[in-house]
């Protein structure tokens, strides 16, 4: 369980999602590619898509919360090299 307040636990989960986008997508990767898919299977001429919408939330405690942490940290080098967090924070 990460300490702190829910306010401070949502920052620190915000800003690793930020480091870890960062650093995936200057990489090549695309962690958006749900949203875009469909438009991708248009764009080569597949004309019934059907799209739903799933919406997951993550408690504070959650493994998820966690695990993003730990991909953050095995991306330290490329996170504190984009400068989107520093060793310090």
């Amino acid at each position: 369980m990460l300490g702190g307040t829910q306010n401070e636990q949502q920052r620190l989960l915000n800003r690793s999602l930020d480091a870890f986008h960062t650093a995936f997508h200057a990489n090549g990767g695309n962690a958006f590619v749900g949203p875009e898919l469909s438009g991708y299977l248009r764009g080569v001429g597949i004309t019934d898509v059907n799209v739903k919408l799933h919406v997951g939330t993550i408690n504070s405690g959650e493994y998820r919360r966690t695990h993003l942490l730990s991909l953050v940290d095995v991306l330290r080098e490329k996170v504190v090299g984009s400068g989107v967090l520093t060793d310090r924070n």
